[in-house]
């Protein structure tokens, strides 16, 4: 008995987070890479939704440029406002064409009229707008309307935030993602 009561415990050990001498929450990478999750410094969860316009989007279709990754509904007037403030950020940073920008909406109840509504007033014709699909909520570890995600161009998250949109932020962490 006491020697299953050792296996127990050195098996927790073990399999404890930050058990293999990393900090718990650090993040982990190999040779291939960065290890996937939604943690800065993770290679972002890859994805398949389809916009508006019936076009399929991933992240491995936005491979070689930075993107953003924004949770969100029609109706979350902080998404809203930060939506056109990022737009104002992106001006200033000379980033509207360089940087994706794919919205994904999380309401199923959201019709699709109400999404082509929600670009022309909030979004710019540029942006992807698409509603959740698949086990994306999931693998973003969505809790919260405004989760956003900042990729560079490998798909590695540099920035996340699920708090209203603040510009002095996200230009800075823009700036350090296009390399200026």
């Amino acid at each position: 008995m006491l020697a299953v009561i050792a296996l127990v415990v050195a098996a927790v050990i073990v399999l404890r987070p930050g058990a293999s001498g990393a900090p718990a929450g650090a993040v982990g990478t190999s040779a291939a890479g960065p290890a996937v999750g939604t943690a800065v410094g993770d290679r972002a969860p890859d994805f398949r939704l389809v916009d508006l316009a019936g076009k399929s989007v991933s992240r491995d279709s936005l491979r070689g440029r930075p993107a953003i990754v924004w949770f969100t509904a029609s109706y979350c007037t902080p998404c809203q406002e930060g939506a056109l403030a990022l737009q104002r950020v992106l001006g200033r940073v000379g980033a509207n064409d360089r940087v994706a920008v794919v919205m994904v909406f999380i309401d199923p109840g959201d019709p699709p009229a109400a999404l082509t509504d929600w670009k022309a007033r909030f979004g710019r014709p540029d942006w992807t707008i698409a509603l959740a699909a698949g086990s994306i909520i999931r693998d973003y570890q969505v809790q919260d309307l405004d989760t956003k995600y900042l990729l560079d161009a490998d798909g590695v998250i540099r920035t996340a935030d699920d708090t209203p949109l603040q510009e002095g932020t996200w230009e800075r962490d823009l700036r350090a993602v296009l390399g200026g």
